[in-house]
C-alpha cells in the first residue's frame, strides 16, 4: 500500500450514495406537469417509448466512443421531437426529472469514512460517470449532510468524457490541487474506476461489498466495507 494519501477522489453511484432503481415514468410525469405546450397530449408512457427509440441511437455511440450524452441534450432531442415545450431552463428541466426519478441514500459507513478523512486533512472530490449535471449530485449530497466534505463534483456530463478515459482523472487531479502520486481513487467499478485510475497514475481502491471476482490483475486495494479503509489508514 502507498503512503497516506493527500487526496482521495470518489466515484458517486454505489460508492458514496446508492439507490434502488430509476423510475423514468415518475420523472417524466413530474416534468410534464411543467409543460407549457403539449398539443398531442403526450403522457409519460409516450415519452418512455420515444426515449427508448433514442437510446438505440445514442447508447452505441456512447459505448463506442467513451463520450457522454448529457441528460439536458437527450431531453431536448426527446421533448422537442414530441412537440412538448417548457418554460424551464434545460438545467431546471433536468433537475425536476432527476429529483422525481431516484432516491439516493448514503452507502453504509461512508459518512464515518468522510469524517475521518476530513479530520486527517485529506482533500476529497467526486468523479462520476453521470449524465446529469453536477448540481444534481450536489443536491443529494447536501440533503444527506455530506456535500461539505467534497471540494468539487466532476461529472462526465460536464466534461463530455467518461471513465476510464484518463483525461477525466487528470482534470480532477488538477482541480484537487494534489500531485497524482499522492491521490487515491475509490470506486465500485473495476472496469471504469480501477482501470481508469490505474491508467491515470492514481492509487486504485476497489470498494467491492459483494465480493465480486477480480476481472483483472491490476494492483488495487480491495475492501468490502468502508470501515476497513478507516482501519487501514489508521494503521499507516
Amino acid at each position: 500500500m502507498r503512503r497516506f494519501p493527500k487526496a482521495i477522489l470518489f466515484d458517486f453511484g454505489d460508492t458514496v450514495l446508492s439507490h434502488s432503481g430509476w423510475d423514468d415514468l415518475a420523472g417524466n410525469r413530474a416534468l410534464l406537469q411543467h409543460a407549457t405546450e403539449n398539443p398531442d397530449h403526450v403522457d409519460e408512457y409516450a415519452v418512455r417509448k420515444r426515449a427508448r427509440e433514442l437510446d438505440q441511437f445514442f447508447i452505441p455511440l456512447l459505448n463506442s466512443t467513451g463520450l457522454e450524452i448529457p441528460t439536458s441534450l437527450f431531453q431536448s432531442t426527446l421533448y422537442d421531437g414530441l412537440g412538448v415545450r417548457f418554460a424551464l431552463s434545460p438545467a431546471e428541466r433536468e433537475m425536476v426529472f432527476y429529483r422525481a426519478t431516484a432516491d439516493f441514500q448514503p452507502v453504509p459507513g461512508i459518512a464515518d469514512l468522510l469524517e475521518f478523512l476530513r479530520g486527517r486533512g485529506v482533500r476529497m472530490g467526486i468523479v462520476s460517470n453521470f449524465p446529469f449535471q453536477p448540481a444534481c449530485i450536489e443536491h443529494d449530497l447536501k440533503r444527506h449532510g455530506l456535500l461539505d466534505h467534497f471540494a468539487f463534483v466532476a461529472t462526465s456530463s460536464y466534461y463530455g468524457i467518461r471513465k476510464p478515459n484518463p483525461m477525466l482523472f487528470d482534470i480532477a487531479c488538477k482541480r484537487i490541487g494534489v500531485a497524482k502520486g499522492s491521490v487515491w481513487f475509490a470506486g465500485d467499478s473495476y472496469e471504469f474506476d480501477m482501470v481508469g485510475a490505474s491508467r491515470a497514475g492514481l492509487y486504485p481502491v476497489w470498494y467491492n461489498p459483494a465480493g465480486q471476482k477480480r476481472p483483472g490483475d491490476l494492483e488495487v486495494l480491495e475492501i468490502r466495507e468502508w470501515r476497513q479503509l478507516v482501519g487501514i489508514l489508521e494503521a499507516s
